[in-house]
C-alpha cells in the first residue's frame, strides 16, 4: 500500500517497525492502530491518547491539503508547549512533507531568514506570532500562514503518505558564524539509522509503559528522540511547559508525569544541584545526558536522585542525527575515567565511525588529542543548499583503495585506554594566549572544584584563536570567588590565570540550556 490509512484498525507489523525494517513515519502510523486509548502526549493543556492526538492531525492535515503551495517539500511550524503544535508536526511528516521548526522567541529577521534560505511558502502556528507576521509579509515569496487552532472537523484521521529514504525529514537551522544560519537537513535514512540503534540493540529496551520526558525547544534536535521515540513505541510523550521557571518546571514534569526516560542537557543538574538530597525519582530506568561536557561531580550527586536508572552520556552533532556515541556511566569507576573532571563520550554506534586527525589532516598516535571526525549513515550529506559551507564541513579519508566522507565535528578527543572516547573542548577553545596553546576547559575545571558547581565558563574577551588574557564567570556572589585566584594561580601557568573572573546573578543560557559564551563576551566589551 502507498498510503497507511489509521482508521482501518491496522495492528499488525508493530514488530517490524520494533526490529526497524520499517521507517519512522511508518512506526508513528502503526502505533496509533495498535495503542489507540494509550495516552500518547502529556502537555499542560492535559493528556491526548493517540486517538485524540490523531484526530487532531488528520485535521491539519486536512488543512494543508487545501492550501495551495502546500505541496512543498518544506513546511515551517512556530514551536509551542501545547499539542496542537506537535500535532502539526506530525500533521507535515504525514503529508509527505519535511517540517523546518522556527522559534517563537527569533526576531523577524532570524524568521525571514529561515524562510527564504529554504523556501518555505506555509508555515503552521498555534495562534498567532507577530515575527513571523512581519516576516511572512518581508519574504522574498508568498508564505502562506496556517493558524492551526482555526481548525475545525475535517478529516477525522491522518492518513501518512509512503515516504523514500531519501526524502527529508527536517531540517533544522543553527547559529552560523557569518550570521548566516546554517540548514542541517536530515533524511529518512539518517533518522532510522538512528532509531535502529535506539529500537533493536539491548541497551534500552524502551516499553509503551515507557514515559519520556521533552523539555527541549523544538528548535534543537534532541526533542526529536524526545517526541518520536515514545510515539514510535506506544508510549508518552511528556512536554515540560514553557511558562514559568525551566528547572523548577523540569523537576515537576519528572514527578508529576511519573517519566521513565528522561534525556537532558547538564547545565539542568547546575540548577539542580542543592536540592539532591531531596530529589528522589524512582520510576527512572533511563537517564541520559547530551549537548555539552558532563561533569562527573554532578553526575555523581545526580545518580542517588535516580536510584533505579542507567546513566549515560551520548554525544553527536545536530549533522550527524541527534547523537550518534553512547557512554554507561557507573558509580565504581567513571571517576577514574573522567577527563579534568568531564565523563567520556564513550563509543561510537553500530554504523558509525571515529577518526582522530591532527592539524596536518593526519590521524593522530593512540592516546593523543586530535579532532573527532564521523562518518556513517546517520551523518548528512551536506548544509542544505550550501556548497561553500558543506567543503569546508567534509573531508576525503582513504579507506582501503577508495575514499570515504568524514563530518568534521570541530571537537576535540583522544582514545583512553579502554577505547572510549574522552571529549576534551572544542576546537575553537583550544586557544593562544600570549603563544601558549591554552584548554579553557582545564581552567573550568579547577574553577568548578573551588566553587562546587557547574556553573563557570572561561571565554576570551575578543572571538579569535589568539588573545593576551582569559576572562573568567562565575555564577554566584563575590564572596564564592574568595580564594579562587589564589587556587587557580597554584594549578595553573601564569599564562592561564584569568585576568578578570567575575561573579554573575545567573548564568546565560541559549535556547537549547547551554551556556551561552557569546552573551558573556558581550559583556566584556
Amino acid at each position: 500500500r502507498s498510503r497507511y490509512n489509521l482508521s482501518d484498525g491496522r495492528s499488525s507489523g508493530i514488530e517490524e517497525v520494533l526490529l526497524g525494517r520499517v521507517q519512522v513515519v511508518e512506526s508513528l502510523a502503526l502505533s496509533v492502530a495498535e495503542f489507540p486509548d494509550r495516552t500518547a502526549l502529556a502537555t499542560h493543556e492535559g493528556e491526548f491518547s493517540y486517538s485524540e492526538l490523531y484526530s487532531v492531525v488528520g485535521g491539519i492535515q486536512g488543512g494543508l491539503k487545501s492550501l495551495e503551495g502546500s505541496s512543498k517539500p518544506l513546511i515551517g511550524v512556530m514551536t509551542g508547549d501545547d499539542h496542537r503544535t506537535y500535532a502539526s508536526i506530525l500533521a507535515i511528516l504525514a503529508s509527505g512533507a519535511g517540517y523546518v521548526p522556527i522559534s517563537r522567541t527569533y526576531p523577524a529577521s532570524r524568521v525571514q531568514q529561515i524562510l527564504d534560505q529554504a523556501e518555505i511558502r506555509c508555515v503552521l502556528t498555534s495562534g498567532s506570532v507577530s515575527s513571523l507576521e512581519q516576516a511572512a509579509q518581508s519574504s522574498s515569496s508568498q508564505v502562506e500562514v496556517l493558524d492551526v487552532q482555526a481548525l475545525r472537523g475535517g478529516r477525522a484521521e491522518a492518513e501518512f503518505e509512503a515516504r523514500s529514504k531519501d526524502d527529508i525529514a527536517y531540517v533544522f537551522f543553527t547559529s552560523g558564524s557569518t550570521g548566516k544560519p546554517k540548514g542541517v537537513p536530515i533524511t529518512f535514512r539518517n533518522l532510522d539509522a538512528f532509531f535502529r540503534v535506539l529500537l533493536e540493540g539491548e541497551e534500552y529496551r524502551f516499553s509503551p509503559d515507557d514515559r519520556f520526558l521533552q523539555m527541549f525547544s523544538l528548535t534543537f534536535d534532541l526533542s526529536v528522540m524526545s517526541l518520536f521515540t515514545p510515539l514510535a513505541i506506544g508510549g508518552c510523550c511528556c512536554v515540560v511547559p514553557d511558562s514559568g521557571i525551566a528547572w523548577l518546571q523540569i523537576v515537576e514534569t519528572l514527578r508529576a508525569q511519573n517519566v521513565t526516560v528522561s534525556l537532558m542537557v547538564p547545565s539542568v543538574l547546575g540548577y539542580l544541584e542543592r536540592y539532591f538530597d531531596e530529589i528522589r525519582l524512582p520510576d527512572i530506568r533511563h537517564s541520559m545526558f547530551c549537548g555539552e561536557a558532563l561533569a562527573q561531580s554532578m553526575v555523581a550527586g545526580w545518580s542517588k536522585c535516580v536510584p533505579n536508572a542507567s546513566i549515560r552520556n551520548v554525544y553527536g552533532p545536530t549533522e550527524a542525527t541527534i547523537f550518534c556515541s553512547s557512554y554507561d556511566w557507573s558509580e565504581e569507576d567513571s571517576a577514574q575515567q573522567a577527563y579534568q573532571g568531564v565523563v567520556p563520550i564513550g563509543s561510537m554506534y553500530p554504523g558509525m565511525e571515529a577518526r582522530l586527525l591532527g592539524p596536518d589532516g593526519a590521524e593522530v598516535p593512540a592516546g593523543e588529542q586530535g579532532e573527532l571526525v564521523i562518518s556513517g549513515e546517520q551523518v548528512m550529506t551536506g548544509y542544505f543548499q550550501d556548497e561553500e559551507r558543506t567543503a569546508e564541513a567534509f573531508i576525503e579519508l582513504a579507506e582501503g583503495d577508495s575514499a570515504r566522507s568524514f563530518y568534521r565535528t570541530g571537537d576535540l578527543c583522544f582514545h583512553n585506554e579502554r577505547g572510549d572516547l574522552v571529549y576534551c573542548g572544542r576546537l575553537d577553545s583550544q586557544v593562544k594566549v600570549q603563544g601558549h596553546r591554552v584548554e579553557l576547559g582545564e581552567i573550568e575545571h579547577f574553577a568548578r572544584q573551588h566553587v562546587g558547581h557547574s556553573f563557570v565558563a572561561a571565554v576570551l574577551p575578543k572571538a579569535g584563536a589568539a588573545a593576551e588574557s582569559i576572562a573568567l564567570f562565575v555564577q554566584g556572589e563575590a564572596k564564592d570567588l574568595e580564594g579562587l585566584e589564589t587556587l587557580l594561580a597554584e594549578r595553573l601557568p601564569s599564562y592561564m590565570v584569568p585576568r578578570e573572573i567575575r561573579a554573575i546573578e545567573e548564568m546565560p543560557l541559549n535556547l537549547n540550556g547551554k551556556i551561552d559564551r557569546l552573551a558573556l563576551r558581550q559583556r566584556l566589551e
